[in-house]
């Protein structure tokens, strides 16, 4: 069983450490946008070139085939860096892994099987459990996994909490742990939350608990 999280925190000061260096590679990205717009500015001087049949058409038709090179060498070769998280349940235990692209030292992978728990707490966060147009923001849901490992006492998640299963949905994979803890003696609390909240807010709920 797996799917997808919109972040996994093992821990705050690890948290805010990855968080930094991912929001400083943003730079390059926005670089990139720009050169993006630099290349549908130079798209819409040939297109109304053309258009106009104006005497340099031909030369600004010359001039867009390098431009376009260029924007796809930039494209391969300054890809965007990027973070993402993957929740997968089996025999084991529950496998998390904070996969990192182009961001060094900032993956990360974890097990931890239903033995290691102390408690495990299900936060639900009312929302939109379609997606369509106009829609709010998304029903959501905290997996917060309180364990004996000192180095890694809490490790929460946020993500997707939508009754169809699909990758991007917790749901399935909270409800398989709850029973397995369950089954194994270990305590199971679920609350709900404010409605409507993003997945930054969540986190940000996270610190002011500290």
């Amino acid at each position: 069983m797996k799917a997808r999280a919109e972040w996994i925190c093992f821990d705050l000061g690890d948290d805010a450490r990855v968080e930094s260096a991912w929001r400083a590679s943003m730079a390059p990205l926005r670089s990139r946008l720009l050169l993006l717009g630099g290349l549908g500015l130079i798209l819409a001087v040939v297109a109304q070139a053309v258009w106009r049949d104006v005497s340099y058409a031909g030369t600004a038709v010359l001039l867009f085939l390098p431009a376009m090179a260029a924007w796809i060498v930039l494209l391969f070769a300054w890809p965007a860096p990027g973070l993402a998280f993957h929740v997968a349940l089996d025999q084991n235990g529950l496998r998390l892994q904070r996969a990192a692209h182009r961001l060094p030292a900032c993956g990360r992978c974890a097990t931890i099987g239903v033995a290691q728990l102390q408690r495990l707490e299900l936060i639900r966060y009312p929302g939109a459990l379609q997606v369509y147009k106009g829609s709010g923001p998304l029903a959501r849901l905290a997996i917060l996994l309180h364990t004996h490992d000192a180095a890694m006492p809490l490790v929460r998640i946020t993500g997707m909490d939508l009754p169809v299963p699909q990758r991007w949905s917790l749901q399935q994979i909270a409800l398989e742990l709850a029973q397995q803890c369950e089954r194994a003696g270990v305590p199971v609390e679920r609350s709900a939350g404010l409605s409507d909240q993003q997945s930054g807010q969540i986190r940000a709920s996270w610190l002011n608990k500290c």
